[in-house]
């Protein structure tokens, strides 16, 4: 079974949106984004990091990443991606 990170790569844009100052062009530590996104796993981070950069909607800093920041392209994305967090009653 092929395992695809674009749900997760759209959500961590969403987080690093949320977190960026308005317009969205800080850069916003990996780990803060992973809090808010709720994922804990490194593994899953360091791949949706590595789709969102393959698709254009991330800029990185570090290998593995420890700095984000949107790209034009991954802006459009977290408009229309999910909330990046959920609230469960």
């Amino acid at each position: 079974m092929a395992r695809t990170y674009e749900p997760l790569a759209r959500r961590l844009c969403k987080a690093v949106h949320d977190l960026s100052d308005v317009p969205p062009t800080k850069w916003v530590p990996v780990k803060e984004a992973a809090t808010v996104i709720n994922v804990s796993y490194p593994e899953l981070i360091d791949g949706a990091v590595t789709h969102a950069r393959q698709r254009g909607w991330l800029e990185a800093v570090g290998k593995p990443a420890v700095r984000l920041r949107l790209t034009d392209a991954g802006r459009i994305v977290s408009s229309r991606a999910k909330p990046a967090y959920s609230h469960t009653f």
